[in-house]
């Protein structure tokens, strides 16, 4: 019984990088390269849902440390000012 996956499997054992990968640019310091199928009003459009999209998990984030601290408060004093 054959493996479907064996035809997708290269018979060229991968030493260290492969040429499809040193090729690309990395974004370090470079000119990013837009996607294929996208233009640069939809790029522009990505960037600004992920600059939104950063805001709103920060937000949260400081809420959810901000009601930590209010409930570690009202445990810490309710302990120490005993029964």
């Amino acid at each position: 019984m054959s493996n479907p996956h064996d035809e997708a499997i290269s018979e060229r054992p991968m030493h260290g990088h492969d040429e499809a990968f040193s090729e690309q640019p990395h974004g370090h310091g470079g000119a990013a390269v837009a996607p294929a199928g996208f233009n640069d009003a939809e790029i522009a459009q990505f960037h600004g849902q992920d600059l939104y999209a950063a805001k709103v998990v920060v937000c949260l984030m400081v809420g959810i440390f901000s009601v930590g601290v209010v409930l570690y408060t009202i445990v810490a004093s309710a302990c120490a000012t005993g029964p």
